[in-house]
C-alpha cells in the first residue's frame, strides 16, 4: 500500500489534471463513448461502476474519480492478449474480492488476518504466475498506445510506447545496438515495482 500511495498508478485517473483535462475536451468533441478507451487503462473504478457514462465532469466529487489503479486493477488481470497494447487484457474478480470488499468489517479485519498468519493463498490469488515470467509484456498491455479512427476520427498513430522501448534496450537483454548489459536482464516490475 505504501509504495502504490506515492505510484502513478495511484494518479491515473481524473485527480492527474493533465489526464483529466485532455478527458474532458475529448468528450466536448465526441461524448464518452471513444473515451472509455481511454479508462480502460487510466480509470477501472469508473468505467466498471458504470459512471463513464455520464461526462467526467460531472463525477468529479466522487470516490471513484479518485481511486486512481488501485492494486486489484492489475492483479485481478487474468490474460494479456500480447505485447500490442491498448488496454488488451481480461479482468475477473479475484477469488478472494468478496471478503476484501464485503460491507461487513469483521469479515474485511479476519480477511486482512488471515493474509497475515498464512499469504500464501492471497499471493497465489493476486500474483499470477504470467506477471512475473512476462512481467514486460504484462505492462504492455497499458504502457504501449496507439489511437486509431474510432478514438481520434482521424487515422492510426502511436501514442506512447514503453515497452518496445524497454524491448529495444540492453535492459531487456534483447536489445542488439545497447551499449549497456546488465549482468541479469530486467524487467519493468525489477525497476518500477521493487
Amino acid at each position: 500500500l505504501g509504495i502504490w500511495q506515492s505510484s502513478m498508478h495511484r494518479w491515473s485517473s481524473l485527480d492527474n489534471q493533465f489526464y483529466r483535462r485532455t478527458v474532458e475536451h475529448m468528450q466536448e468533441i465526441t461524448g464518452t463513448q471513444s473515451s472509455k478507451w481511454c479508462a480502460g487503462c487510466h480509470d477501472h473504478a469508473l468505467l466498471f461502476s458504470g459512471k463513464w457514462e455520464q461526462p467526467v465532469r460531472e463525477q468529479l466529487d466522487t470516490p471513484e474519480a479518485h481511486a486512481g489503479l488501485g492494486c486489484v486493477s492489475c492483479h485481478s488481470i487474468v490474460h494479456v492478449a500480447g505485447s500490442l497494447g491498448n488496454g488488451g487484457f481480461t479482468l475477473e474478480y479475484p477469488r478472494l474480492h468478496e471478503i476484501a470488499a464485503s460491507r461487513n468489517p469483521y469479515i474485511r479485519a479476519l480477511g486482512r488476518l488471515l493474509t497475515r498468519l498464512d499469504p500464501e493463498p492471497h499471493r497465489r490469488t493476486y500474483m499470477k504466475r504470467f506477471m512475473r515470467e512476462d512481467a514486460a509484456e504484462f505492462c504492455s498491455a497499458c504502457h504501449k498506445v496507439h489511437f486509431d479512427q474510432p478514438v481520434n476520427h482521424y487515422r492510426w498513430l502511436r501514442g506512447f510506447n514503453d515497452y518496445d522501448n524497454w524491448q529495444a534496450s540492453g535492459v531487456s537483454g534483447q536489445g542488439a545496438r545497447s551499449f549497456y548489459y546488465p549482468e541479469k536482464p530486467q524487467t519493468c516490475a525489477d525497476c518500477h515495482m521493487p
